[in-house]
């Protein structure tokens, strides 16, 4: 018989058989049946793991892309299992690191399209030291931007690089590499030392000037985010404006988080042709808040309480508010913010409804700007956006999606 035909044709009859199980073995026998000769060894991989590492490995496994499940060795996806084990298991911050989150950003062995390397042990022993020094999560991130690429020469160039998603031992031999490439090395680099790390992006930003990916790093509360070889402090990079634009509605245009858990929604490749099979989570609401909170625009929420009302309406100034009292005041405070240029030029509707949690929505259009406030926040947030849009021209070019209430200060 030809070599190989004789498993492509037993494959579909083993994967019609774990239909009949239930739960995580139905998983991980559907993902062996993928697998094609290489079930074997990730067989003996699973048979061989320690006790306390059999979930990371069952993990990996289940959720691996069909072209590795075909092709990455159950020996090597073991030794990286044990690699990751070893840092985090080391790293002070790990209780501070929700499983979800070790699984997501530690655990995997590859970002997205890149060839598979086992950079894990090399950048480990290399910085490991430095990582257990520092002792906190952000602080090696920062260090690790800051000196990294320094370490190894490497630096960004568009064309000298081989490819767009170059692996980190690629990108070290070769010394240059994409945004891309960048990012999969201080990922890997970060994860080498138990740090959560994760590739983000966009697929072409709103005004169509180009695609980019920079680097996600979990803080021991939250997601922080880094350009590549760009030093600098968290959340505050010269795209930070261009990602608080983006369109969480448009795929195309919104900001995503690389995951390895598999989904529905996946990251959209812009450097090949797009496989599809990426998992990925949509993150562009919070890349808005980060940078509403960077010009100084978001109170805290437990600053604020819900007013209700009724409807009230001012067709001369422009001016909807539906919400009473409350709405009443607020869409008052926004005409004398905006003067003639409500009349004018634009347009202002605020509504409330308070039988739902933090329903609210407010609307303002001034000169074709037009910015959304949705849900739970408070007024102050939509006075301080429309001063803004006079104050600061550049806080108002693009639609913007924010939280937002009909609320005020106090008890």
């Amino acid at each position: 018989m030809v070599p190989g035909l004789e498993w492509a044709m037993l494959a579909p009859l083993l994967l019609a058989c774990v239909l009949t199980l239930s739960g995580p073995d139905r998983e991980l026998q559907a993902a062996l049946a993928k697998a094609g000769p290489n079930a074997a060894s990730l067989r003996r991989a699973l048979s061989r793991c320690k006790p306390e590492w059999k979930d990371d490995l069952r993990f990996l496994i289940v959720n691996m892309p069909d072209r590795d499940l075909r092709t990455y060795s159950g020996e090597r996806l073991l030794d990286n299992v044990k690699l990751a084990r070893e840092a985090f298991g080391s790293a002070p911050w790990r209780g501070r690191v929700p499983a979800d989150v070790y699984r997501n950003a530690v655990l995997p062995y590859a970002n997205v399209t890149e060839e598979r390397d086992d950079w894990r042990r090399m950048l480990r022993d290399r910085y490991q030291a430095k990582a257990l020094e520092l002792g906190d999560p952000l602080k090696v991130a920062l260090w690790m931007n800051e000196n990294l690429f320094a370490d190894f020469g490497v630096k960004y160039h568009p064309t000298k690089r081989r490819a767009p998603d170059q692996s980190p031992t690629e990108t070290i031999r070769l010394k240059f590499a994409s945004c891309t490439g960048l990012s999969i090395l201080l990922v890997d680099a970060l994860r080498s030392v138990g740090v959560p790390a994760r590739l983000a992006g966009v697929y072409l930003w709103q005004d169509r000037s180009g695609n980019h990916t920079w680097v996600e790093v979990w803080d021991g509360s939250g997601w922080r985010y880094l350009g590549a070889a760009e030093p600098g402090p968290p959340d505050s990079t010269w795209f930070s404006e261009k990602a608080a634009k983006a369109d969480s509605a448009r795929r195309e245009f919104a900001v995503w988080a690389v995951r390895f858990e598999r989904g529905r929604k996946t990251f959209p490749v812009s450097w090949r042709r797009d496989p599809g099979d990426i998992p990925a989570e949509n993150v562009t609401e919070r890349y808005q808040r980060v940078q509403a909170r960077n010009l100084g625009l978001v109170p805290e929420p437990d600053e604020f309480r819900l007013l209700e009302g009724t409807f009230v309406a001012d067709e001369q100034t422009g001016v909807v508010a539906e919400g009473g009292e409350a709405a009443t005041r607020l869409a008052g405070d926004v005409t004398r913010e905006l003067g003639a240029r409500v009349a004018e030029s634009g347009s202002i509707r605020v509504r409330l409804d308070p039988s739902k949690k933090g329903g609210c929505e407010m609307r303002v259009s001034v000169e074709g700007v037009e910015i959304r406030f949705d849900g739970p926040s408070g007024a102050d947030t939509a006075l301080a956006w429309i001063r803004a849009l006079r104050s600061r021209p550049e806080a108002g070019k693009a639609i913007v999606r924010l939280p937002c209430c009909v609320a005020r200060r106090g008890g």
